[in-house]
């Protein structure tokens, strides 16, 4: 009885590996349409990453711009912020 199991359980999953050939076509709509979604979210993906990595780069820049103005510039901006 316990080796009758043993053989429906082994013949179970070797059914579940074993290849079946796709019964299904995509047209060219649909294909296109797929290979433009998975562009826009890797586009996306790209897209973020290197918005992460820029911002500190433009934030030190922005930094520095302001520390090497002029004095006569920057007490013309403190004035105008003043206002």
């Amino acid at each position: 009885m316990r080796i009758r199991v043993l053989q429906l359980a082994l013949m179970a999953v070797l059914a579940i590996m074993l290849p079946y050939p796709a019964v299904a076509y995509i047209g060219p709509g649909a294909g296109l349409g797929m290979i433009g979604s998975l562009l826009a979210v890797v586009g996306a993906l790209v897209l973020a990453i290197v918005g992460l990595i820029v911002l500190p780069f433009r934030m030190l820049m922005k930094r520095r711009s302001v520390k090497t103005d002029p004095p006569h510039q920057a007490a013309q901006t403190a004035q105008s912020q003043d206002r």
